[in-house]
């Protein structure tokens, strides 16, 4: 049952008869609980249960306090600022306890419902529930603050849409607002100014402000604001709402930058309506004819009139009204791209159908394209006709699958044209069967990038069986979109045979001057010796000189035999674990006594500490002993001729400096060749044969390494390079493990260790290339996603290099499988992939496989050299 309550007179006169927006009184509200309705404070009206329990002077006066802040009345309670959704507890004057709620969305006006505390009504609790769903679906979310305008109170929902939670509270609570957003006040005129008014204690609106949550996510806010005082006039601070902007400041600012991109974009960009009526254009209006006779409104006929009548289009020309009916029928019903010629301009024309139902026409300058297309198919005409008619034959395929030949290289293999060569399966049946098998494995390795040597030479079958000799320069190439191998072949069969003759020749010739030479170099030094008795001094000259000359021709005919020896690969090569130290440590207490003639000094600088090498003692003893012989004979008398021996990414580096006058422009591309000798006009260089350089390259070639020089007017180094050799027997292999997670890094260590493995972690792919350039790894972790660049690419740039071109890489990501799967990733070699959540077992197999693995092509590559 309700009744009309009773209003003061001067309550009435001020505002009214009490009604709600509907303009229904509060009395028929069927409402049991005490209820009032609020304007900024104040109540205009009150229900009988209201005026009951408060009092109908003290209901009008809102004579509520908080439970045990008995204080004096006041016109605007402390509490009315946190009244919400959830329920509030406050006293009457007399004692009694009640619950307050404000309906949301009520603003201006507030609704409070008030009714006693009793935890035990049903009706009660079911109101509770609905207004704690109003509230958590409320975008606001409100707030209060002290004296100092730290906030102390958050309810309601948070900036980006969820429930407040501990960790949102603890960005906001304790903290100003401008503590928050990160601004100085006393810089900024905005926030200076809005500091003023809260130390002036004034109400605030829409005042807007942004920061960056602990997401990391930048969140734009308009916040209002109302004074909060104590009943005895103590400010205590502020209440108010926050509303977030987010999406509508990044609403405005993503429309604000399409507008920017249509007017700024280097195409020609036309928006029409439905009815299809001009609405917008940007700056590019060369095409258009006389901008100012394009107008905002005009239909696509009427644009495309002015368009005809400038003479834009030369088609055009003669039969306007046919080509402007067609093309307005085009705009209708598109069916794909016009190219066309503007004046002297070619231009492609597209239009877009969106989703709004406007149409967007876009025009395209392409004569830079049109030009370069033309130009591209005149070069490709001119370079077909200089294959087709090249007497080198060239051929492109695709693993064994031909694609492309010329017609030297189908006469050069028997065939009757280019035509039966396509038509062939595979090109690898032309390969000598005891040829065929590494033939297709090299290819398979250039597919997938391994750094192969480009130059082969090879016997091939022709079609009617028979064996021949080709020469073969080779190089990956771009065919129809994917890679494949491109072969220009030369035929040496015949220059084949006449080396085989010349090296037949030397050979014979070396053998069979060897014995008597070495009968003569040894008499002759018996001779000089004086074994044969006092010989006469002109004699003896005579004696010695022929001596020293025998010598030489025998040093010449040992040299000739060691290099056809290399290349035939008869040399016999055991290999071990040698200290890189001690090697060139003998290689320079052999070669004193020889610096010693010519008054030199042997210097030995050794930077790798007790680094070591797998390769052969006595070919190393022959490099060294002709690299420094050359060094001592090309560097003044009395000069330091200096052995380094250092660290060069994972391979250890030898290197031979001398003080002579450097090597001449002339020979530096042949240096390495037979019978190539520099001419410095030194007397001491020309007791060389000319041989001991090749001899260098050829044995550091089958020992799996690299030589090269450097030269200048000051001196010049000739260094080579060999692998750092590690221990097959270590106990404890060391994996480098590369995670940015801390506890996922922690997890792969744990598992790793107690399967026996030492770890290194690092969390960046840059730390991970300075460990492996400073250190030696059996393996390596690595994570797809990390902070500066992707796994992916470190792990093809391990591939590319030397030294890890076969480093087991284990791949731990949560996507692992899907990058399994990527076409251009099924070739790395030596990897193997572990989804996350890791599985322990999974992961410690996969790694044993690959060590094991490249364990073993170690010993192959052994074996083979």
């Amino acid at each position: 049952m309700t009744r009309t309550v009773r209003t003061s007179k001067a309550r009435r006169a001020r505002d009214g008869s009490p009604r709600t927006p509907a303009g229904d009184t509060l009395a028929v509200l069927p409402i049991p609980a005490c209820h009032c309705r609020l304007s900024d404070g104040d109540v205009l009206a009150a229900n009988a249960p209201f005026a009951e329990a408060f009092g109908e002077e003290r209901a009008i006066g809102m004579l509520l306090y908080p439970p045990g802040r008995p204080q004096e009345l006041v016109a605007r309670p402390p509490w009315l600022g946190r009244l919400g959704p959830e329920p509030l507890t406050l006293q009457s004057v007399g004692g009694a306890l009640y619950q307050a709620w404000r309906t949301p969305g009520s603003e201006p006006v507030a609704l409070l419902i008030f009714a006693p505390l009793r935890t035990d009504d049903p009706a009660l609790r079911k109101d509770q529930e609905r207004f704690r769903a109003f509230a958590q679906s409320a975008s606001d979310f409100f707030w209060e603050s002290d004296a100092q305008h730290r906030i102390t109170f958050m309810t309601g929902t948070r900036t980006d849409g969820h429930p407040l939670d501990d960790v949102f509270r603890r960005q906001f609570v304790g903290r100003t607002r401008w503590e928050i957003a990160g601004v100085d006040p006393t810089r900024d005129d905005l926030w200076r100014s809005h500091v003023a008014d809260l130390d002036a204690r004034r109400s605030f609106r829409d005042f807007r402000y942004d920061y960056v949550n602990h997401d990391g996510i930048r969140v734009y806010l308009r916040i209002s604001g109302t004074p909060n005082f104590s009943t005895d006039g103590t400010f205590l601070g502020y209440r108010g709402t926050v509303s977030n902007e987010t999406r509508a400041v990044e609403g405005d600012r993503i429309r604000q930058q399409l507008a920017t991109a249509f007017q700024m974009a280097p195409i020609g960009l036309a928006l029409y309506d439905r009815d299809e009526r001009l609405v917008a254009r940007n700056n590019i209006v060369e095409d258009f004819g006389d901008p100012t006779k394009i107008k905002a409104g005009m239909t696509f006929e009427q644009v495309m009139r002015v368009v005809v009548e400038s003479g834009l289009v030369p088609d055009a020309v003669g039969h306007e009204e046919a080509y402007l009916q067609e093309r307005v029928a085009r705009f209708r019903n598109w069916q794909g791209p016009i190219v066309q010629k503007r004046r002297n301009r070619w231009v492609e024309i597209n239009q877009y159908k969106l989703a709004s139902g406007l149409t967007l026409v876009a025009r395209l300058d392409i004569t830079r394209a049109m030009e370069a297309a033309r130009a591209a198919s005149e070069s490709e005409r001119k370079f077909r006709n200089l294959i087709e008619n090249s007497v080198q034959g060239v051929l492109i395929h695709r693993f064994g699958r031909p694609l492309f030949c010329n017609r030297a290289f189908a006469q050069m293999f028997g065939f009757s044209g280019p035509d039966e060569v396509l038509a062939m399966p595979s090109i690898f049946p032309l390969f000598v069967l005891e040829n065929r098998d590494r033939a297709m494995t090299t290819h398979r390795r250039r597919m997938e990038g391994a750094n192969l040597p480009n130059s082969y030479q090879h016997a091939m079958l022709r079609k009617d069986g028979s064996r021949f000799w080709i020469e073969a320069r080779l190089s990956t190439t771009d065919w129809d979109g994917e890679p494949a191998v491109q072969a220009t072949v030369i035929d040496i069969s015949e220059r084949r045979q006449i080396e085989r003759m010349k090296d037949d020749f030397i050979s014979t010739v070396s053998h069979e001057l060897r014995t008597p030479l070495t009968s003569i170099s040894g008499s002759l030094g018996l001779i000089a010796a004086g074994m044969a008795g006092t010989v006469a001094p002109d004699a003896g000259r005579l004696v010695t000189i022929a001596h020293r000359n025998s010598e030489r021709l025998v040093r010449l005919i040992n040299d000739i035999l060691d290099l056809e020896k290399i290349e035939s690969g008869n040399l016999a090569i055991r290999l071990e674990p040698l200290g890189a130290a001690g090697l060139a440590q003998a290689a320079i207490d052999a070669m004193r006594g020889y610096a010693a003639e010519f008054d030199s000094r042997l210097v030995l600088e050794v930077l790798v500490g007790d680094a070591l090498v797998l390769s052969s003692h006595d070919q190393l003893m022959q490099v060294f002993s002709n690299l420094l012989s050359n060094a001592i004979k090309f560097s003044p008398r009395g000069s330091v001729i200096t052995l380094a021996v250092t660290r060069q990414g994972r391979a250890i580096r030898f290197g031979v400096r001398d003080r002579g006058p450097g090597v001449p422009p002339e020979v530096r591309q042949r240096i390495f060749e037979r019978f190539v000798q520099a001419d410095v006009g030194q007397e001491s260089h020309r007791a060389g044969t000319g041989l001991g350089l090749s001899i260098c390259r050829a044995l550091i070639d089958r020992l799996g390494g690299t030589i090269d020089f450097t030269s200048s007017a000051q001196g010049s180094e000739f260094f080579f390079l060999l692998p750092e050799h590690e221990p097959l027997d270590r106990t404890r292999p060391l994996v480098l493990v590369c995670e940015d997670d801390a506890d996922t890094a922690t997890l792969i260590t744990l598992v790793l260790e107690q399967a026996g493995y030492d770890t290194t972690v690092v969390a960046r792919l840059g730390e991970a290339r300075e460990k492996l350039a400073a250190g030696s790894y059996a393996a390596i972790t690595v994570d797809l996603a990390l902070p500066d660049g992707s796994g992916l690419v470190a792990i093809r740039e391990l591939r590319a290099q030397p030294g890890t071109r076969n480093l087991p890489v284990v791949v731990i990501s949560a996507t692992a499988d899907l990058a399994r799967l990527d076409e251009q990733n099924r070739n790395l070699g030596n990897i193997a992939w572990v989804n996350k959540p890791i599985d322990r077992q999974r992961l410690i197999a996969v790694l044993g496989e690959l060590l094991r693995a490249k364990t073993c092509n170690s010993f192959s590559a052994m074996e083979q050299s």
